[in-house]
Parts: C-alpha cells; structure tokens; sequence
C-alpha cells in the first residue's frame, strides 16, 4: 500500500501570461516566470520530460479563479483568488507527481493532487492532468477528488492516472476516512473522468 497524506502548506505565488492574480514571491523563491521558462529535463525514450521544479511553478486555472490562472511559487500559493478580493485563498501541491504518457504522443505528461485550503477543516483534493506542451507543463483538465479524505502519490500507467485513496464508508456513519480506493482516471476527449474505482 502506498503511503498517504494530506498536505499541509504556507503558500505563495506570482503572475503569468494572460489574465493573472499577482503577488510578489518572497525573496528566497526563484522569479516564477523564470521558473515555469526553465530548460526542461529530457527523459530517454519519451521526448522532452516536465521536469518537478518547472510543474511545481505552474499557472492554473483554478475554478475559483473564473477563467485567471494563479501561479504556484514551489508548489504553493496564498492570496487573493482574484485582483481585489477581499479574502485569501490557499493551495498547495502534495510532494508527490506522477510521471507518464497520457494522451499517447510519447511524451512525458504528469498528474498532480492540489489541495485547496490544505489547514481547513476539510481540505479539498483536486487531481490535475498536465499534459507536455514541449516541456511546459499545460493543466489540461482537473476532477475534485473529494473533501476531508486522504490521498496518497498519484502514479501514470497504461494512459491512466492511478491514485490511492481513504474515504468514509458509506456505510458508516461517523464520516472518517476508513475506505482504502484504488482509483483509476483517464482524459477522454480532453476531459479527466474516473474509469476504475478498485477496493483495496
């Protein structure tokens, strides 16, 4: 069984092209736009690869954003989720991303499990698909995994996404996470759906 957890994290960020929230990194974190600009690395037999520092850099376009994309600084972001919002929002990227053809062009894609609000009461994990644009990563289609759950290391083979899950048991009904998932996603037509909810 894969480890799980819930991440937890401070989080930061700044602007990209297009309709962006901006915010200036703290000193210690590398100019984003000079980040997310970073020669990728190549993998031997599938092209040029995303490399983890460029993916946790990216901009995404958070549903909450209505249409902006907010840029991860080190896999972090907190802030307004648009310019002039009075409250702040937080995301962070769990430590883990998992490497693998998605779309079948050869090339390394990668998935993601962001965590919206991670020191709430019930993070939400949205799993992203991010498909290789020539080493920069292209968030191309998200699926809410779920609320007050554990996630652990998302992993891509045979052009699925496979994530480990806990979820409460419908059949309880204290509502804690004892439901141990193996959950398989696919972009279909552009769009990330589940296609196999396996019990472990």
């Amino acid at each position: 069984m894969r480890r799980l957890a819930i991440a937890v994290a401070v989080l930061l960020i700044s602007g990209c092209g297009g309709t962006v929230v901006h915010q200036e990194p703290a000193p210690a974190a590398p100019p984003p736009q000079q980040a997310l600009q970073s020669p990728a690395q190549t993998q031997p037999g599938t092209g040029v690869g995303l490399s983890d520092k460029i993916i946790r850099n990216t901009a995404f376009p958070f549903p909450e954003a209505f249409g902006a994309y907010i840029r991860l600084v080190d896999g972090r972001y907190k802030g307004p989720i648009t310019p002039g919002s009075v409250d702040d929002v937080q995301y962070a990227m769990t430590d883990w991303i998992g490497h693998g053809d998605l779309d079948g062009d050869g090339l390394e894609d990668a998935a993601v499990v962001i965590v919206k609000d991670p020191r709430g009461p019930a993070p939400q994990f949205t799993l992203w698909a991010l498909i290789n644009a020539g080493g920069v990563p292209d968030p191309r289609s998200s699926l809410l995994l779920g609320a007050g759950i554990q996630v652990g290391a998302p992993s891509i083979s045979g052009g699925k996404i496979w994530v480990d899950a806990v979820r409460p048991d419908p059949q309880m009904t204290s509502g804690i996470p004892t439901k141990r998932i193996h959950e398989g996603y696919k972009l279909d037509a552009g769009r990330l759906e589940q296609t196999d909810p396996l019990l472990r």
